[in-house]
């Protein structure tokens, strides 16, 4: 839509393409709102560095939906596109006002999509999601954007988006906590996203919060992988407790031996001094001869028959002697053996001889920084 009325608006920029990030925009904000600015050059920081405060008449410009944000710029052949770089300066005017703006600390269940978009933001104690511990910030090799879980101590999460073409794009996300610093892009389908202005305003020295890995079979296996060395049974997911992976048939005799393997994914402890591993389940119809074993490994591939690598077994109680349907968090395992270790996995073994009708049931499990 084309602006007719004379309307001029001025603010600090908080976000140019200095690291490739925001490709031909800037982002200026005010005390109220901000919003981006599209204009078909380079280099942009040069001549419109952060901090600087702009004026900018936009009367003679068009504003419009870009990825459902509102922008300025120019009709290119009927939609918002780009503001020529040869009319910039018709447009836009750099002042020596001072002008200054708070970058206020909030808590993500503060944002407002509605108003908030644009903005910068700061957040305290946050971290990246242990799904996303092993990411880089994008593909630097083929260009590929790329998108990365942060969270809070409140699980609370938004997605960091980075354009492949960003000079930090092929850089491994930060493995510790602390704060960082944002620019807030609205909601899509109703997960929070930001982009960074520069990965500097990451500051992240402290140890990581709350489990460093965890999963906890709500509707799926989640991240864990099954294979099947023998037998007809594989674990699979069940609602019970929440959720969580089962193997056996509710105390139904099965024909055949069977032997099946729950496996984590690769578990990175390179950044810590010590860790603990923590797991809940019940285990039922248990006899003499069944093995219900959990073991961890440091040269897993994470593909394969797992019985090519070498585990380790680690010792941990079974509930009311494995005749309940009753669900039991087992007490922390030491596993500080692996501290410092950039891949471990842990794995849930199954072995039973055909006479047994054991099942076991998992539905949490969990890597931690023992308190």
């Amino acid at each position: 839509m084309k602006i007719d009325t004379a309307i001029i608006i001025e603010g600090v920029v908080t976000a140019n393409d200095k690291d490739g990030n925001q490709y031909k925009s800037i982002i200026i904000q005010d005390s109220t709102a901000a919003i981006k600015i599209s204009i078909n050059a380079y280099e942009l920081h040069n001549k419109y560095p952060l901090g600087s405060h702009l004026k900018i008449k936009l009367q003679g410009l068009y504003i419009g939906l870009y990825s459902s944000l509102l922008q300025i710029g120019y009709d290119v052949e009927g939609t918002i596109g780009r503001l020529d770089a040869v009319l910039a300066d018709e447009y836009i005017f750099r002042s020596e006002e001072p002008y200054t703006i708070e970058i206020p600390t909030v808590e993500l269940s503060q944002l407002n999509p509605l108003t908030d978009y644009y903005k910068v933001f700061r957040l305290d104690s946050m971290q990246v999601a242990n799904s996303d511990l092993d990411e880089h910030f994008a593909d630097a090799e083929l260009r590929l954007d790329g998108s990365v879980m942060f969270e809070n101590k409140a699980k609370t999460s938004i997605e960091v988006v980075t354009s492949g073409y960003c000079d930090y794009a092929g850089t491994l996300v930060p493995q510790k906590s602390g704060n960082m610093t944002i620019i807030y892009m609205g909601d899509y389908k109703s997960v929070k996203q930001a982009s960074l202005r520069t990965i500097d305003e990451i500051t992240f020295t402290d140890k990581r919060f709350g489990p460093f890995f965890d999963e906890d079979f709500t509707s799926s296996l989640g991240s864990f992988s099954k294979f099947n060395v023998s037998g007809t049974e594989v674990w699979h997911n069940e609602f019970y407790d929440g959720g969580c992976a089962v193997l056996g048939k509710g105390g139904t005799l099965m024909n055949g031996d069977d032997e099946d393997w729950l496996i984590s994914p690769a578990i990175n402890l390179s950044e810590h001094a010590a860790a603990e591993f923590k797991f809940r389940h019940a285990v039922n119809f248990w006899v003499s001869g069944v093995e219900l074993k959990v073991l961890i490994s440091e040269n897993f591939t994470g593909t394969g028959n797992p019985n090519a690598a070498t585990w380790t077994e680690l010792t941990y109680n079974t509930p009311s002697a494995g005749q309940s349907w009753t669900f039991y968090t087992a007490p922390a395992i030491d596993i500080s053996a692996y501290a410092g270790k950039p891949s471990v996995h842990i794995a849930f073994k199954y072995k039973r001889p055909t006479s047994a009708k054991t099942v076991w049931e998992v539905s949490y499990m969990s890597v931690n920084i023992p308190q």
